[in-house]
């Protein structure tokens, strides 16, 4: 008996050592990534690179620069975008596709069809929605700090404003609000004439909302732009509402006081996704290559690849104070 479970022992033993294999625990796979959130006003422009390993969080995504991209518009083939130019900067560095004269149309749906040699073919599919209704925008307040809460050489004001945004019933829709004041500089030249100098912006952060008077959901901050993004608050029909207080300074020896513009975008979820993710790493908005980093935990809607494609539109507004 005690012959009979050695020898069942020593079968156990060898059926386990002969089973053991090496395992590599790297899972990285190469893969590319689609970047274009384009729109009726500017030329279609799409984005290319590659993921990166997680061993290599701070390499710049690599250059695409032998990408074929065909752009099918409602089922139609109507372009292969050539290759403009390799870039660091931008939504993720890497190589850049575009087309003079070739705007996006609104209500039309894109599709894009890549290959990379070496890597799986990509499809990805958006498309321009229509513009947002023009809101209405109540200037509730406006104050300038007293000179005791201001730096010195500057002025400060604070704006409290309501903006009433319209959407369509039946359907959830997406919003991105954002704001920017242009830098109007001035220079005493030798003959005491002055010299206007406005070639530059300063983006407005629009993140400090008085939550018992703003009726939105999902709200998360755009950490590129200081700007919002928000969904309906309800699927019927009326308006969603948001109580805004933004600061605007000035630098008095320098700077002339301008108007704030805004910018409300309508996008499609996709987009509103993609930056959610994107705010749950908390990654800072000047190393924008390291959303790509494999393994990959941002949301995507590019097949066989990472990234976005999604369209927007947008309607500009401004106010004076």
């Amino acid at each position: 008996m005690k012959k009979r479970n050695l020898l069942y022992s020593l079968m156990v033993l060898f059926l386990f050592s002969s089973c053991e294999q090496e395992v590599d625990l790297n899972l990285f796979v190469e893969k590319p990534i689609i970047y274009a959130n384009f729109n009726p006003d500017s030329l279609f422009t799409v984005w290319v690179s590659k993921t990166t390993p997680p061993e290599s969080p701070f390499q710049r995504n690599p250059k695409v620069d032998n990408a074929t991209i065909k752009v099918f518009e409602n089922e139609k083939l109507i372009h292969i975008l050539p290759l403009k130019r390799n870039a660091h900067t931008g939504p993720i560095g890497g190589s850049i596709y575009s087309l003079d004269r070739f705007y996006p149309q609104i209500n039309a749906v894109y599709e894009l069809e890549i290959e990379i040699p070496g890597l799986l073919p990509v499809y990805t599919r958006g498309e321009v929605p229509a513009a947002p209704q023009a809101p209405i925008v109540r200037i509730l307040n406006t104050k300038k700090l007293p000179p005791e809460a201001t730096p010195p050489g500057q002025e400060i004001y604070q704006v409290e404003l309501d903006v009433e945004i319209f959407h369509e019933s039946g359907q959830q829709e997406y919003f991105e609000l954002s704001a920017y004041s242009p830098v109007v500089t001035f220079d005493v030249m030798n003959d005491d004439t002055v010299k206007i100098i406005n070639g530059v912006h300063r983006d407005i952060n629009l993140s400090k909302i008085d939550p018992a008077h703003t009726q939105v959901d999902g709200l998360i901050s755009n950490l590129e732009n200081q700007g919002i993004f928000f969904t309906d608050a309800n699927r019927g029909e009326g308006s969603i509402k948001l109580r805004l207080f933004i600061e605007y300074d000035i630098y008095t020896e320098s700077e002339i006081k301008a108007p704030i513009y805004f910018s409300l975008k309508k996008h499609q979820e996709a987009a509103y996704l993609f930056r959610k993710s994107v705010q749950s790493l908390e990654i800072s908005p000047n190393t924008t290559f390291q959303y790509f980093i494999e393994p990959d935990m941002i949301y995507s809607n590019v097949g066989n690849g990472v990234g976005l494609f999604s369209g927007h539109n947008q309607r500009r507004f401004t106010i004076f104070f």
